[in-house]
């Protein structure tokens, strides 16, 4: 599974793609509010800055990417 921490309009994108490859898509979203929240089933809602939260969303995930430029560099 591809996970990508950050669900905006990016994240979105890259879902829909995956979709079309059969690739299985997850993001962690802060709110499920977010773009790509909004059409990604598997979401999981968590702080990207919450070493908690992104170990927990990585652990179901084969290789991990990024939405943003925010990338926590002290985990």
């Amino acid at each position: 599974m591809v996970g990508m921490v950050g669900a905006g309009q990016l994240a979105r994108m890259c879902a829909q793609a995956a979709i079309g490859l059969g690739v299985k898509f997850t993001v962690l979203a802060a709110d499920a509010q977010e773009s790509a929240a909004q059409v990604v089933p598997s979401t999981v809602i968590g702080n990207h800055d919450n070493v908690d939260d992104l170990l927990a969303f990585a652990s179901d995930c084969d290789v991990i990417t990024f939405d943003h430029e925010h990338v926590p560099t002290e985990h």
